[in-house]
């Protein structure tokens, strides 16, 4: 399809770069986590082709976190008060009453906050590939160790905007030279090394897991089961501690939730948006076809032959096909033919 409109939230001063995509259906506001920029994603079939899926199904609102994309860039670490509100500001500049908040690996905490603190604003909540918390302590065990963080710090500093480290992040992708080529160019247009700091280190501090019992909207966990990031283990618990959330563990080790096969991801959204699968498939189309029928076509064409038939509907004036007909009789049918 073609790559939407992108439009401007403002949230006290900062402008957050949003579009909508789709024009029926339940509102969907999708915040992509990790690196993302609003219009690169429309340049990879794979991803073009999820979002246009989810748009199949609902209206679709897909925004850039600030810091990252088309969105303003970072200056300082923003709070998470501050990125909640930058939510409620894209739905309301999208016209958005209530809305399903989609939240991908560092956009949860955010998503599970705003759940909370408005749920007249947020209807329900899925949560793919993330965490309540990223860093290591003695009660959760699988979060990022401090030697961990140091290293991601130093590949920030020598190798981001390039493929390096493509086999943990989309091990699925690694054949696929295009794929990794347009992560490379996503990761340098949609956040400099400054901005990507900063995430990390809002990253390594955020901790949202008191507010999982009071999670009151429907809610869907989903995480691949194979991780090597963000291991599956952070799904389960949020799982496990938010009230009625069904659980969904998915094939594939990719960290990135847009590579590989999002498929599964994009049914899981729609049974759970609309009760049902397979309704927002973007190579549906609705079409129509009109068929019609000359009286006593059948007749004519057999005491005409094939090629005066033929050349009865092919030629561009009435005059002509008159002379292919040969009699008085054929001239009448053809006279109301090239009329109607």
């Amino acid at each position: 399809m073609d790559r939407p409109q992108t439009f401007y939230a403002w949230n006290d001063g900062t402008a957050i770069a949003y579009q909508i995509v789709g024009s029926s259906g339940p509102d969907l506001l999708l915040v992509p986590g990790s690196v993302t920029h609003l219009e690169v994603l429309w340049e990879e079939p794979r991803v073009s082709w999820f979002l246009t899926r989810l748009g199949g199904f609902s209206r679709l609102i897909l925004m850039d976190p600030r810091g990252l994309g088309l969105s303003d860039r970072l200056t300082e670490i923003p709070t998470l008060d501050e990125r909640v509100a930058d939510l409620l500001s894209v739905l309301d500049a999208a016209g958005s009453e209530r809305a399903t908040s989609f939240a991908n690996a560092d956009t949860g905490p955010p998503g599970i906050a705003a759940a909370v603190s408005h749920p007249e604003r947020v209807e329900g909540l899925i949560l793919c590939g993330t965490y309540a918390k990223a860093s290591w302590s003695n009660d959760y065990t699988w979060g990022w160790t401090d030697e961990e963080f140091a290293d991601f710090t130093q590949f920030v500093r020598d190798d981001w905007g390039t493929t390096e480290r493509m086999e943990s992040i989309a091990p699925s992708m690694v054949g696929d030279q295009a794929f990794l080529q347009w992560c490379a160019t996503l990761s340098r247009v949609g956040a400099s090394p400054r901005a990507i700091l900063l995430l990390g280190e809002m990253t390594r501090s955020v901790d949202v897991r008191h507010l999982l019992p009071q999670i009151v909207v429907p809610t869907l966990v989903m995480h691949r089961i194979g991780a090597r990031i963000n291991e599956v283990d952070h799904g389960r618990y949020l799982a496990d501690r938010i009230p009625g959330a069904r659980w969904v563990e998915l094939p594939g080790d990719d960290f990135l939730f847009r590579a590989g096969d999002t498929a599964d991801i994009a049914d899981e959204v729609e049974e759970f948006l609309t009760g049902r699968r397979g309704g927002g498939d973007p190579t549906r189309v609705v079409a129509t076809v009109m068929f019609s029928n000359v009286v006593g076509s059948t007749e004519r064409a057999g005491a005409l032959g094939d090629r005066a038939w033929a050349d009865l509907f092919e030629v561009p004036t009435p005059e002509y096909a008159l002379s292919c007909a040969g009699s008085a009789a054929a001239r009448s049918t053809t006279l109301g033919t090239a009329s109607s």
